[in-house]
């Protein structure tokens, strides 16, 4: 921690003692790139707790501190006892911990170490990744049985990001989600399968980005995130009667500093020349805060939310104006048809199941070359 510039190091100190006094988390860690010291000043702390807490879900929360803002990923302590979670794997490997009184999250840190780039740690991640995968696949095909175009094409993307995490698992490249493309890139280059990043971009609708269209989708995703933020503040007594899984993701997403956080990252992206990585950033959080705001818009009608339905639900009755046209342009979906997002839908298919029957092989064959 002698590393870190002394304001951040006093908060964070002032952070952690705080939770100790209260005696409700078991852990703490520092996360992303402030780790690695080359973090700017300006940005987020990304901090991981482990919570003493009986819930077994994970949340996120931003918190302000003496100038700083902490992004708060809290895990159940279950997560990380005598059974690991492969789905804390990554956060395990780059942590850095800060408070751990009962040596849980070394232990925890010391066997994923040990077990990180072992072909069956990998096998487990990437079958979780290729689970997702299916999962996305199938909303979309459900979508498209509904004329559901949007919502369609928007999850046939979703699939093929837990694809790209597959490949990223067995080659070894960070999976993150503000650099997936270059290490997409670096893995399909390593694995020999650049024909897979070939079609991550065109099934992706990503290729044809500059500055000026990249820079106006961050435009539009402040002004919908906006029209959320304000929807969800006046139904307040509908957010609260939301399970408490969905309503932390939405306090999360629409708090006050989420979209100056989102929109950095984005600009720093672009100032970097990364076009087509600031897109698909931009759309995989405007999509969780368009499911968000599904729920709150199907719960105050009194309904339950049906992921397959998206476009159709915020777009519908009891909706914001603003937002579906917002999403359109956001994600590239203007002038869908049946044919063309049919066609979609089967590429993203023939892509999970290439991934699918490739995955064990991938796995033996790299890593047994010490990959």
């Amino acid at each position: 921690m002698t590393v870190l510039p002394m304001v951040v190091r006093s908060a964070l100190d002032a952070f952690v003692r705080d939770l100790a006094k209260r005696g409700e988390v078991a852990g703490v860690g520092l996360l992303g790139s402030w780790p690695l010291f080359d973090a700017p000043v300006g940005n987020a702390l990304d901090v991981l707790v482990v919570d003493k807490s009986a819930a077994d879900f994970e949340f996120h929360e931003l918190v302000g501190l003496e100038g700083l803002l902490l992004d708060l990923n809290r895990i159940p302590w279950r997560w990380v006892g005598e059974v690991v979670r492969p789905e804390v794997d990554h956060r395990l490997h780059e942590a850095r911990v800060l408070h751990d009184p009962a040596g849980l999250l070394v232990r925890a840190r010391g066997f994923v170490e040990d077990n990180f780039r072992a072909p069956g740690r990998v096998e487990i991640r990437t079958e979780g990744h290729i689970a997702t995968a299916d999962m996305y696949l199938s909303r979309s095909a459900s979508a498209l049985t509904r004329n559901d175009f949007e919502t369609a094409s928007i999850y046939a993307c979703a699939s093929l990001e837990s694809l790209a995490h597959v490949l990223m698992e067995v080659a070894g490249t960070p999976v993150s989600r503000e650099d997936l493309v270059w290490n997409l890139r670096r893995a399909c280059e390593a694995l020999g399968m650049m024909g897979f990043f070939g079609e991550f971009i065109e099934l992706g609708s990503l290729s044809g980005f500059g500055r000026e269209e990249v820079e106006g989708m961050v435009d539009r995703f402040g002004a919908v995130w906006r029209l959320v933020s304000d929807h969800s503040g006046e139904y307040g007594r509908v957010v609260e009667g939301l399970h408490e899984v969905l309503r932390r993701e939405l306090r999360y997403l629409t708090s006050p500093g989420m979209p100056g956080l989102i929109l950095s990252k984005a600009e720093g992206m672009l100032d970097g020349g990364n076009f087509v990585g600031a897109a698909l950033y931009l759309r995989g959080w405007l999509r969780q805060l368009l499911e968000a705001h599904a729920w709150v818009i199907s719960a105050g009608r009194g309904d339950k939310f049906d992921y397959t339905s998206l476009f159709r639900v915020i777009g519908g009755e009891g909706c914001v104006g603003g937002v579906q046209e917002g999403a359109v342009e956001v994600f590239g979906l203007g002038g869908l048809d049946r044919g063309g997002v049919g066609r979609w839908v089967e590429g993203v298919r023939g892509a999970v199941s290439m991934v699918r029957s490739a995955r064990r092989g991938l796995i033996e064959g790299f890593l047994g070359r010490g990959g």
